[in-house]
């Protein structure tokens, strides 16, 4: 019994702290895009999923972003698993300063570069989005 009441316990606190980081991490950027441009519709558009994006050096998320690239703008949520405290944002495609092929080792991604109200940020998507990208933000940018 005490053994169940450990496990229990522990998981509870596992859980705990994994919201209160998804917090903390959120207060790094994404609640500024989330104040200005949350969300709770999903555009239809071209999807791409496990997206990474970063705020600077201290806020990254590897692999966890799922993107619309859509006429409305660019859709991005943090997948649901990891959700907590980042509303998805729809970033008009006027908030998008560049749009260039970024490269890591071996590997090419497409990187959007975003800037809104002072705050940078990054979008890494697969290269084949980038025809799609910048068709979408040279229709939209104005």
């Amino acid at each position: 019994m005490l053994s169940l009441l450990l496990l229990v316990c522990s998981l509870l606190l596992f859980i705990g702290v994994m919201l209160a980081s998804l917090w903390i991490i959120s207060r790094f950027g994404w609640s500024a895009l989330a104040d200005r441009y949350g969300t709770d519709q999903k555009p239809i558009g071209q999807e791409y999923y496990w997206c990474s994006g970063s705020f600077g050096p201290l806020t990254n998320y590897n692999g966890g972003l799922e993107v619309v690239l859509a006429r409305e703008g660019i859709y991005v949520a943090l997948i649901k698993l990891f959700r907590f405290a980042h509303t998805p944002v729809l970033l008009p495609w006027s908030t998008v300063t560049g749009i260039d092929v970024w490269s890591f080792l071996s590997f090419q991604y497409t990187r959007l570069t975003i800037h809104s109200n002072g705050t940078p940020f990054e979008l890494f998507l697969p290269l084949d989005s980038k025809a799609t990208a910048e068709a979408l933000w040279t229709e939209n940018r104005s």
